[in-house]
This record gives structure tokens, sequence and C-alpha cells, in this order.
């Protein structure tokens, strides 16, 4: 099954303050319990695949995250 996260998606982008939370959010302060969680929902997820993001700032997240959480 896969999850349709369009619609919530939809709304989130639509919000004019978005990109304004997003470049003052406090990333250095995320509490360890959140950072788990995401790891493991998607890390290690059989369809992660971090060579997909080659060009991208989500790869730079992820090696700073396996750098920084591991």
């Amino acid at each position: 099954m896969v999850d349709d996260y369009w619609g919530p998606s939809k709304r989130v982008l639509g919000d004019s303050k978005f990109l304004e939370s997003l470049i003052e959010y406090d990333k250095d302060n995320i509490q360890s319990e959140i950072i788990m969680q995401i790891s493991d929902c998607i890390l290690h997820d059989e369809n992660f695949d971090p060579n997909k993001f080659e060009s991208t700032a989500a790869k730079g997240i992820y090696y700073c995250h396996c750098h920084h959480y591991h």
C-alpha cells in the first residue's frame, strides 16, 4: 500500500508562510526522539535509496544525519 500525501502536501505548500517556517526552523535542536522516529520510518525502509539524492540537498541532510546520530 502506498500512502497518499498529495492532499495534505497541497495544503502545506499553499501556506504563504511555509517557506519562512522552513528557513526559520530550529534544525539544530530537533529532539532525538523525533530523529529516531524519522530514522525508523525512512532510513530503514527497503525503498529508501540515498543514491536517488545525488544532486540534492536531501543527500546532504542524509549524510549529516548519519554522521551526527550514528
